[in-house]
């Protein structure tokens, strides 16, 4: 099979032709390599959000240092597996989303709260949502639209009022 221009031009590790998640912070959650201190110390304190295996994982790492290497070799588990699930976890918890459902999910319906966070801080799909909460695939999803309605509503406040920093 002969190559075409495009895929001459580009190598699978170029970063242009494969972007990177769109998290900003996501080329230092490396956990190979070293991090920024108040990036880990953010995640760190954010931790509590998780459930306990998350939890423990994400802090070990963070907040500890324990190289995910290490972590995988005491847990047996492959070491890909756990840097995968602690930088998912991470990723998590920097988005916007994260602070916002903590902090006002106590406000919610309980069912919405429980939407939120299933989704949000502990990363599962819709359908494992609507399969753990006991709901229907569609009825998560209206509580999904009606909590990215209220943040959307959130951030347009926050720029009119010349705030231009994310949720906290």
């Amino acid at each position: 099979m002969a190559a075409t221009a495009e895929q001459s031009e580009h190598q699978p590790w170029d970063t242009d032709y494969h972007p990177a998640p769109s998290t900003p912070s996501a080329p230092s959650l490396d956990l190979r390599r070293a991090r920024d201190p108040s990036l880990s110390t953010t995640i760190a304190e954010r931790a509590r959000w998780l459930n306990e295996p998350q939890r423990t994982l994400v802090l070990a790492v963070f907040r500890d240092g324990i190289p995910a290497a290490d972590l995988a070799r005491l847990h047996g588990l492959p070491p890909r597996a756990v840097r995968r699930t602690v930088t998912r976890a991470a990723i998590r918890l920097l988005n916007p989303m994260a602070p916002f459902v903590a902090r006002h999910a106590p406000d919610w319906t309980p069912t919405r709260a429980r939407v939120a966070r299933s989704i949000y801080i502990q990363g599962r799909s819709m359908r494992a949502t609507a399969d753990h909460a006991g709901l229907s695939l569609h009825a998560v999803r209206i509580h999904r639209d009606a909590i990215e309605g209220m943040f959307d509503e959130l951030q347009h406040q926050r720029t009119r009022a010349g705030i231009d920093r994310t949720w906290r």
